[in-house]
């Protein structure tokens, strides 16, 4: 079996709308990315890869941090 290509990582991430109960994040595609795996507090919180290039999170707080990998299927 061979292993899937390596693909880059997500650019340009940015912080959108914040309140004190959300947070909107946006970022750029990386070449060949078909979706991404969102990681809240190190904890995947997706099932499958998401195509979106932006997420909102409507329960952060400032101890929560979020990690984007492209997600392989």
């Amino acid at each position: 079996m061979r292993a899937p290509p390596a693909v880059l990582p997500p650019s340009g991430l940015a912080v959108g709308t914040r309140t004190a109960s959300s947070i909107a994040l946006s970022w750029s595609a990386a070449s060949g990315a078909t979706g991404y795996n969102v990681y809240r507090n190190g904890v995947k919180v997706n099932a499958s890869p998401v195509a979106a290039t932006a997420d909102t999170d409507t329960a952060s707080t400032r101890t929560r941090w979020r990690r984007l990998r492209p997600g392989i299927t």
